[in-house]
């Protein structure tokens, strides 16, 4: 059929990672024996051996059908009780003879379940005040016949932010961005969501100077009350620059950022040193800059990049490397993410990269 795509997955991989994830420290010896015999990127179809994996089950006395279907009691000490993320076992044990009886249970921004995870963890309910974030349908659906206005929020994303993936990044400003009152602009259909974009990736690990955000509202704000509304939800370690409001027709900014801006420096000490400079220059000026990417069918191709790097220069005093590179969409270059390139010219040294600007096509700051 057009436009189908049959996603299957087999029965003994399933096996498998129930076998991994119910396992304990008795699998350690297997989980060496599969490495010391060879296992590796098993998780692709092309590298699995249904027999390996059995033959070295078999080895190590491992029943992998009893160990993937036996029952556990409620009073059986389970491998991974040790691990506590704050919520109490009894807990759970309720929650799943609930389930038994198909209870609905409400969720805790609605009413305290008393999971225990408050207490165990010694924080404190935000919505403990009893504020419901949820909007009706009925308000979402009327959101299309009103006038909609949009604003670019600039904040940072540095600390222990740079663990947070795009996603959680997106999901996570939007409770904020929630959390203010606003009257939101939500899109329709079956799974509404506020019309918030976070632009370009950030790779994890790497830090940022210049996240913004575009986000839609049916109501018109002065940027310095959504300004104060923000300051009021948001973490003391985000950083707010600014809030403008933009027209309507202002352009993504996957397509507005043409050109990204990085400081880039040595993580275990140490400082970028001339020669290194001279390497790299070097090695941009060739013709042909290559690297390595697996397209959308997991295939693997040669990108040529040489030409999505604009600028690179070299702080001697701070020993900070400055990198200009290609970024968003609607051209013809490659973008280019600054850890893939430094990857390629130094594949054992470790980078901190700072996201510092966006530009635009004609390298004007955005």
């Amino acid at each position: 059929l057009k436009g189908v795509k049959l996603n299957i997955h087999d029965i003994f991989t399933s096996k498998l990672e129930a076998l991994l994830t119910r396992g304990d420290k008795d699998l350690n010896q297997f989980i060496y024996e599969l490495y010391k015999n060879g296992s590796y990127l098993d998780a692709w179809s092309e590298n699995f051996s249904k027999e390996f994996w059995e033959n070295i089950a078999n080895k190590c006395n491992i029943d992998i059908e009893l160990q993937t279907t036996k029952e556990y009691s409620f009073n059986e000490n389970l491998p991974w009780d040790f691990i506590s993320c704050g919520i109490n076992k009894e807990w759970y044990k309720k929650q799943y003879e609930l389930a038994k009886q198909s209870i609905a249970v409400s969720t805790c921004e609605k009413k305290c379940t008393n999971c225990g995870v408050c207490s165990n963890l010694k924080t404190k309910r935000i919505h403990s005040n009893g504020e419901k974030l949820e909007i009706s349908l009925k308000n979402i659906n009327e959101n299309a016949n009103h006038e909609i206005f949009k604003y670019r929020i600039h904040t940072d994303k540095k600390g222990y932010l740079k663990f947070i993936s795009h996603l959680d990044w997106q999901n996570t400003f939007i409770k904020y961005l929630r959390k203010t009152g606003l009257n939101l602009a939500y899109s329709q259909g079956f799974n509404p969501m506020p019309k918030v974009s976070m632009g370009i990736a950030l790779p994890i690990f790497a830090q940022s100077n210049c996240e913004y955000i575009d986000f839609e509202t049916i109501e018109c704000y002065e940027p310095k009350f959504i300004e104060e509304k923000l300051k009021n939800v948001l973490p003391e370690n985000i950083k707010l620059f600014s809030v403008k409001q933009l027209d309507k027709n202002t352009p993504s900014l996957t397509i507005e950022a043409q050109w990204t801006k990085y400081s880039i420096k040595k993580s275990e000490g140490g400082l970028l040193k001339n020669e290194e400079m001279l390497y790299i220059r070097n090695v941009l000026k060739s013709q042909e800059l290559y690297l390595e990417k697996k397209n959308k069918k997991g295939v693997d191709i040669k990108i040529n990049v040489s030409n999505s790097v604009a600028k690179v220069s070299l702080q001697e005093e701070t020993g900070t490397l400055y990198l200009i590179l290609k970024s968003g969409q609607g051209s013809d270059l490659k973008s280019l993410r600054a850890d893939d390139l430094l990857e390629l010219l130094f594949p054992s040294v470790k980078f901190d990269i700072v996201r510092e600007k966006y530009l635009d096509i004609n390298f004007n700051e955005i």
